[in-house]
């Protein structure tokens, strides 16, 4: 039990004892005082106590120290503090002369006690002692990225340093006029609900089950060690965000896709826009991978990459240069990549809640092009292709509707690394077979990753699968996986979860690979 002093100077308890037929009872009372401050009273000899000592804020969990040094025989200082009720602690040595200290190594929402000891051989004396009660900085930067019609990903800056975590609390908006303004105090009372809660230094957390259309208000707090009777959160100002009523599944986007988003082989541009679940409609972004031949984009985040892009030169093999497009997304997209030198296009898009399909074409461009012809494929229409690696047997490409999907095939070989490890524990293996029956294992080709990986089979320039495991726990509970492969090769791809599921796909040489995704592959622990 901890008694405060600063609340009561005494205590009485009741003890009592018994051997089962009779008992006693004596009520005793306990005197409580304040420690004393560290440090001996001044002699000759001793060096003259530091007075004056001020505890100033710098911000709002880091303090500055300033006294004024009397002698000129100290060896020293010590700073000592003390937080609430408890004891005394040394906190840090300082120099002789010394009249300044900055402490950081404090925790906000507390009220602290310090005091400056002058040391020599003979002693330490003690200055007065000074206090100073420290608060968390409030997250800012708030910003919601809309994940689907009844999930988003709230994020913030975090600017504080001692926080214990922080806790996203959101209540509906009751109108478009309806004042986000806070100051701070609202708690449950002003109609905040928490939502979610997560660990210090964190800077996102995904919020799930709310209403299509809902519009709604939400703030983070930077949680603090409470003090007794009071809060030591720390809340931001409110944001405000809405889910647009949703596109119907199925549905096409009327985006235009805006400026080049990269260059592939020189004379090859591409550009893609997408469309939010909310319904807005923004150009996809460069990854900028270090490769000409083949591209990668993503829409929200850098690390979670949507798009995987070739153009090969097959001029060799059938007079033609090669395309071939691996999406892993379910959102609304118009894809075009367009030969500068001819203005000729190749086309891809795909429809809203759909699965995008892998686009491929090795007669996308002619190497001895006629201006304006084009070439095009989108998601309800069929495609050809089979992906050719190394341009040194003629490919097969039978033709085969985009949209009908293909029975999982039956593994070829087993995977035996090196394999690619994810941020989130997850692990991506996957090996591949050739036509005269070689088995050859997957490469990583070193994308700077947290959730998605990226392979090739032979040459780095030409990246054959595109991987990635999304957290959706916040969502519905799952790890999520989507791959798509841009290969006619046999293959199998294995996916194992930090307690050893395994989640798996398979191709069947000869046919360009489907795309795959799965929102329940592995369930959340």
């Amino acid at each position: 039990m901890t008694l405060d002093a600063s609340a009561k100077s005494s205590y009485t308890f009741s003890v009592s004892v018994s051997d089962g037929l009779l008992s006693a009872f004596r009520a005793v009372t306990v005197e409580v005082m304040e420690p004393e401050p560290p440090g001996d009273p001044p002699s000759p000899g001793r060096p003259a106590p530091p007075s004056g000592l001020e505890a100033s804020l710098l911000t709002s969990e880091v303090v500055v120290l300033t006294w004024r040094d009397n002698g000129d025989d100290e060896t020293g200082f010590e700073v000592h503090y003390r937080k609430n009720t408890d004891a005394w602690t040394p906190l840090r040595m300082l120099p002789a002369d010394a009249e300044t200290a900055t402490v950081e190594e404090l925790s906000g929402g507390i009220e602290y006690e310090f005091v400056v000891l002058a040391t020599n051989r003979q002693g330490r004396t003690a200055s007065n002692v000074a206090s100073a009660e420290l608060s968390l900085a409030p997250p800012t930067h708030l910003d919601a990225v809309v994940l689907s019609e009844t999930s988003v990903r709230i994020t913030w800056r975090d600017n504080s340093i001692s926080e214990t975590g922080f806790e996203v609390q959101f209540r509906p908006a009751a109108s478009d006029s309806d004042d986000p303004a806070i100051d701070g105090e609202g708690g449950a009372a002003a109609g905040w609900r928490e939502v979610a809660a997560v660990g210090p230094d964190a800077t996102s957390a995904p919020l799930g089950g709310l209403a299509p259309g809902g519009s709604y208000l939400f703030r983070v707090g930077a949680l603090g060690r409470e003090k007794p009777g009071r809060d030591a959160n720390a809340f931001s100002g409110a944001g405000r965000f809405t889910l647009a009523d949703p596109r119907t599944d199925g549905e096409l986007t009327d985006c235009a896709p805006g400026e080049t988003v990269a260059t592939l082989s020189g004379d090859y541009e591409v550009r893609m826009c997408f469309e939010t679940p909310s319904g807005a409609q923004v150009d996809a972004s460069n990854y900028h991978l270090e490769s000409s031949a083949s591209g990668l984009l993503y829409f929200f985040d850098r690390d979670n990459v949507e798009v995987l892009a070739k153009v090969l030169d097959g001029c060799s093999i059938n007079g033609h240069r090669w395309v071939f497009v691996a999406p892993v997304t379910t959102l609304a997209f118009n894809l075009e990549i367009v030969e500068r030198s001819t203005g000729n296009t190749f086309t891809h898009r795909n429809a809203k809640g759909v699965v995008a399909a892998t686009a491929s074409d090795v007669a996308a461009f002619p190497c001895d092009p006629e201006p304006s012809a084009a070439a095009t494929s989108s998601a309800e229409g069929p495609q050809a292709g089979a992906s050719r690696r190394m341009p040194a047997r003629t490919p097969a490409y039978p033709v085969s509707a985009a949209r009908t999907p293909v029975a999982e095939s039956p593994p070829v070989c087993e995977p035996e690394g090196p394999g690619i490890e994810l941020e989130s524990g997850h692990r991506v293996d996957m090996c591949f077979e050739l036509p005269d029956g070689e088995i050859g294992q997957a490469l990583d080709w070193g994308l700077a990753r947290r959730s998605s990986a990226l392979v090739y089979f032979f040459d780095r320039e030409n990246v054959e699968v595109l991987v990635k495991v999304l957290d959706g726990c916040g969502v519905n509970g799952h790890h999520w996986v989507f791959t798509g492969a841009v290969t006619d090769l046999a293959f199998q791809l294995v996916v194992t979860s930090p307690d050893g599921q395994r989640w798996t796909h398979a191709n069947t040489g000869g046919r360009i690979a489907e795309t795959r995704s799965d929102t329940a592959a592995f369930q959340c622990r």
